[in-house]
């Protein structure tokens, strides 16, 4: 497709995509359901290009000042798909649950871990698994490396850990027209590239 036109045409397949299952997704509760008479209520929403969907369930009984923090561990999904045109991105400005990381300790995080995600956006930015292997290997560790630092100078402090992985689903049909999801994950961490460097390669050939 031409360059300057994809981009648009599938933002808007995606976003076609993410009003089906908005739609599937009311239709499977009862009006009376919907309803906020109990202070809870249930958002679904995406990012700006429509590359991650995510369902807030919101309790408006809680706010600032008697909400304890989130419950760990959390799984953050990075939108995009290492593109140039759709880039991998952590949405940490608009994804309530990436903007709850703060709450594990205001006064270390309120200041310290808008920057250490922007700059983790920035390298993300850079990853692509499209480009040569020894490319991508430098890219994939500099973000391992920036992760690395953030947990020495911040999360440790605080009993902490940020781990990065990468996920593989895969998708088989069973009777019905149902599918069985698999899924296999492998940690991105210094220790276990040292102890098995040829794993780093075959990963990045695998991927």
């Amino acid at each position: 497709m031409f360059p300057y036109i994809a981009e648009p045409v599938h933002r808007s397949i995606r976003r076609s995509h993410f009003k089906n299952v908005s739609a599937k997704l009311h239709e499977a509760f009862d009006h009376a359901d919907w309803d906020d008479i109990t202070g809870r209520s249930v958002r679904m929403s995406c990012d700006e290009g429509s590359r991650l969907a995510y369902v807030d369930f919101l309790d408006y009984r809680r706010n600032k000042s008697n909400y304890q923090g989130p419950t760990l561990p959390i799984t953050l999904l990075l939108a995009g798909n290492g593109t140039l045109g759709t880039p991998y991105s952590l949405n940490f400005l608009d994804d309530p649950l990436a903007k709850s990381l703060v709450y594990l300790n205001k006064d270390l995080l309120k200041n310290k871990l808008p920057p250490f995600l922007q700059n983790l956006n920035t390298l993300f930015d850079r990853l692509n698994f499209f480009k040569f292997n020894r490319q991508t290997m430098k890219d994939l560790n500099d973000i391992i490396e920036w992760i690395d630092i953030g947990n020495r100078t911040m999360f440790h402090q605080i009993d902490v850990k940020m781990q990065f992985y990468v996920f593989e689903n895969s998708y088989q049909e069973v009777v019905g027209g149902s599918f069985r999801q698999r899924r296999r994950s492998m940690p991105m961490e210094n220790e276990v590239f040292e102890t098995f460097p040829a794993l780093f390669k075959r990963l990045i050939q695998h991927v």
